[in-house]
């Protein structure tokens, strides 16, 4: 793993610089066709929308009445 991070590290440096990079210039092999969705079920989403939620109590006091203060 830490002989690939260096590769890219090295690779990524170069192709920034306008070196030679040829695997950061163009996929090295060629992608496979058809369905290539990952299978694997989201489960962020839910989790993000009940921390916007709470963002948004925290900002607006939770729905409390004007010129109330929050605890």
């Amino acid at each position: 793993m830490a002989e690939a991070r260096d590769h890219y590290a090295h690779a990524a440096a170069a192709y920034t610089m306008g070196r030679d990079a040829p695997y950061a210039e163009r996929l090295r092999f060629a992608p496979p066709a058809g369905s290539t969705a990952d299978p694997d079920e989201a489960v962020i989403g839910p989790a993000m929308a009940e921390q916007m939620l709470e963002k948004v109590k925290d900002v607006f006091g939770a729905g409390q009445a004007p010129g109330e203060l929050a605890p």
